[in-house]
C-alpha cells in the first residue's frame, strides 16, 4: 500500500477525464490518493461512473471518495482509496483511514 499526494499544478494540467483516470488507474493499483484540491462536481460524478464501470469484484471492488475544507483559503483535500482495502470517514474536523484487509467493516 502506497500513499501519494498529489499537487494540485500537478492535476491542474490534466484534463478533467485524464484527471479521473489517473485518479482510478492510481487506486486499481492499491494506492491511497491525497488530492491537493477539492474536485468540481463534474469531475465527481465522472470519477463515479467511471468507476462503476470499472469494478470486476475480484481485482476492483471501487473507490471510497472524502473532501475536507480547510478554514483558509486552497485549504481543501480531497483523499481517494481503494474501498476493499481502506474504510475513509469524516469525524468532525478530522479524516479517518481505517485498513480494513482482514477485518469486518
Amino acid at each position: 500500500m502506497k500513499i501519494d499526494i498529489i499537487s494540485e499544478k500537478a492535476t491542474r494540467r490534466l484534463s478533467p477525464n485524464d484527471k479521473v483516470r489517473m485518479i482510478i488507474e492510481r487506486v486499481k493499483g492499491k494506492r491511497i490518493l491525497i488530492l491537493e484540491e477539492r474536485l468540481k462536481p463534474e469531475e465527481q460524478v465522472e470519477l463515479i461512473k467511471e468507476t462503476m464501470l470499472e469494478i470486476d469484484f475480484k481485482e476492483f471492488n471501487g473507490i471510497e471518495v472524502i473532501t475536507f475544507n480547510g478554514e483558509k483559503k486552497g485549504g481543501k483535500i480531497t483523499v481517494v482509496a481503494p474501498s476493499d482495502i481502506v474504510e475513509v470517514t469524516r469525524e468532525g474536523d478530522f479524516i479517518s483511514l481505517a485498513y480494513t484487509v482482514g477485518c469486518t467493516k
